[in-house]
């Protein structure tokens, strides 16, 4: 028993009550109470819950059982319905067809006895008549034969017209198919021939950049290219130009080089206005090998100059080596117009022409009759050193050795 203490609400008096009764009495001013504990009580029979919950889930499996017998005894009526049709049609088309059986019988017996022959004059009848059936059988494949000999004559005579038309279709599209590639090829050399399509970078009347990419060409030393001149000897061959890589969109000389005169082919152009007339860049090449690189466009020429009959002509493309040989009635001379004796088969390094202003100069050379400038290595008599020299040479006394 546990007792709690509370206040009358009455009088305010302590009053001492058994947590187990349900009232309580002041004992000072009489006031009586009764007491709620707030709590909800429910009045549970566990085992009365426990039948109630077994004998429903007894009844619930009694249906569930009684449905499942119900579908099964509809599924094998259905069965049966069907197999009962199927049977009843059975026996008439057993009995169908043994009647068919026996028709087919009675009339084979028939027919047999009725085709019989009556004796042996009979039977040779029939083989006759058997052999002539034959002969007359073997006739229209002959026929036949004969008619496909002439389809076929027919078809050999429709193909030899087709044939015929074809070839003079034929005959006609090669005219059409060889004029574009020549017109091509002659626009292509024309332009070559007239120097519309220059090196270097070389640009036309109209300042247009020139178009290098799938053109043929070679490598040629330039101008610039001069630091390999020795002041006492002439270039020794072969002579070499620079290859380039390209790098975050720079262009890194390789330290390797490639040799003068390398027939090369434009895949790339990367080129930028840069003087009148004039571009500058670089190409990416391929040379006979399969290599690929990148050059600079000042090394780079559309025609083998250095094959020019045309000394002049070879010198607007590049620089040449020439061999000396006195031929013409003009003697070569140096810068101040004076008359040089050279041996035959001096070797000149051919870079520039006579100025045009020098001829109204009496003291220089005359650009008519001795246009091309060169550079020859010797001891000269006038100056007591060995080194090159500035000469000036009709064109009919050299002769391009490289």
């Amino acid at each position: 028993m546990k007792i709690i203490d509370m206040k009358c609400s009455n009088c305010g008096a302590i009053l001492e009550v058994d947590s187990e009764k349900r009232e309580a009495n002041c004992q000072h001013c009489g006031a009586k109470f009764l007491i709620d504990d707030e709590n909800i009580h429910v009045d549970f029979d566990a085992e009365q819950a426990g039948y109630e919950f077994e004998k429903g889930r007894q009844r619930a499996q009694e249906e569930a059982a009684q449905e499942e017998a119900a579908q099964e005894m509809a599924d094998s009526s259905s069965d049966a319905t069907s197999s009962n049709t199927s049977g009843s049609k059975a026996p008439i088309w057993i009995a169908l067809g043994l009647l068919l059986l026996c028709l087919v019988f009675i009339l084979g017996k028939c027919g047999s006895k009725s085709n019989l022959p009556k004796d042996t004059n009979d039977l040779e009848e029939i083989e006759v008549e058997a052999v002539e059936e034959e002969a007359q059988i073997g006739e229209p494949e002959e026929e036949v034969a004969a008619e496909e000999v002439e389809v076929v004559e027919e078809d050999e005579t429709i193909d030899e017209g087709i044939l015929d038309l074809e070839a003079e279709e034929l005959a006609e599209e090669p005219a059409a198919l060889d004029d574009e590639p020549a017109a091509v090829n002659t626009e292509l050399e024309d332009a070559l021939e007239e120097g519309e399509i220059k090196g270097r970078g070389l640009c036309d009347e109209d300042y247009k950049e020139p178009d290098y990419v799938g053109l043929s060409g070679y490598v040629a030393i330039y101008k610039d290219d001069e630091p390999m001149l020795s002041l006492y000897e002439i270039p020794t061959e072969p002579w070499y130009v620079p290859k380039y890589a390209k790098y975050e969109g720079k262009y890194i000389d390789t330290e390797d080089k490639i040799q003068h005169k390398t027939a090369i082919k434009v895949l790339e152009q990367d080129l930028k206005y840069e003087d009148v007339a004039k571009y500058g860049g670089y190409l990416f090449v391929e040379d006979e090998s399969g290599e690929q690189f990148y050059i600079d466009v000042d090394n780079f020429v559309t025609k083998d100059y250095w094959n020019e009959t045309d000394l002049s002509k070879a010198l607007e493309t590049g620089y040449y080596i020439a061999e000396y040989h006195q031929k013409s009635d003009i003697s070569p001379v140096n810068h101040d117009n004076e008359e040089m004796e050279l041996e035959e088969g001096t070797l000149v390094f051919v870079r520039n022409f006579v100025p045009g202003e020098w001829s109204v100069n009496v003291n220089k050379p005359h650009p008519d009759t001795t246009p091309i400038e060169g550079l020859v290595w010797g001891d000269w008599f006038d100056v007591n050193e060995y080194g090159a020299r500035g000469i000036c040479f009709n064109a009919e006394d050299l002769e391009i050795v490289y």
